[in-house]
């Protein structure tokens, strides 16, 4: 067996692989790349909320006067044809002012200044903001959105109404 001889240039020059991996250079690079990817992430992780929030406030947005009955919007919902155009659409359902009230019944004057009949039953939902309400808290000069079925006689019976909060 040969002693080990330091001063042997082959044995010199040779660098161990642990060596390379406590150098400045790789540390520097390593730690970069990571920040690199890092960031990157975050990044995309940012666009990807983005996203989620414009979709959903977009769908808020659109669907507020179907939800909430803001009575800024009566009047002016999308038309499926010319002819009603700036109307409302026909459909089941009005808006206007209480102007009387009756046991089962209850007077309406329309945004378009016609009075229609709302047959009021039990199984009729009746809200006001988050409540729950009873056909005997409606009163006169209340403004509501009314969504039922029209029945034989003219006469919407009603399956949804909603008071609007003055």
């Amino acid at each position: 067996m040969e002693p080990i001889n330091n001063n042997n240039p082959d044995l010199s020059t040779h660098k161990p692989a642990h060596r390379l991996f406590k150098s400045k250079t790789f540390i520097w690079t390593t730690v970069i790349l990571a920040e690199l990817i890092l960031l990157i992430a975050v990044f995309d992780l940012g666009i990807h909320v983005a996203l989620h929030k414009a979709r959903y406030t977009d769908s808020w947005a659109r669907n507020y006067g179907k939800n909430f009955g803001d009575s800024r919007m009566f009047g002016r919902l999308p038309t499926a044809s010319p002819e009603h155009d700036g109307d409302f659409m026909p459909a089941h359902g009005l808006a206007g002012t209480i102007i009387s009230l009756d046991k089962n019944n209850l007077t309406l004057k329309s945004v378009d200044n016609v009075e229609k009949t709302v047959l009021v039953s039990a199984s009729t939902i009746i809200r006001m903001n988050f409540q729950n309400l009873q056909a005997a808290d409606l009163k006169p000069g209340q403004e509501v959105v009314i969504i039922g079925s029209p029945n034989d006689n003219g006469q919407i019976d009603a399956k949804i109404i909603r008071i609007i909060a003055q």
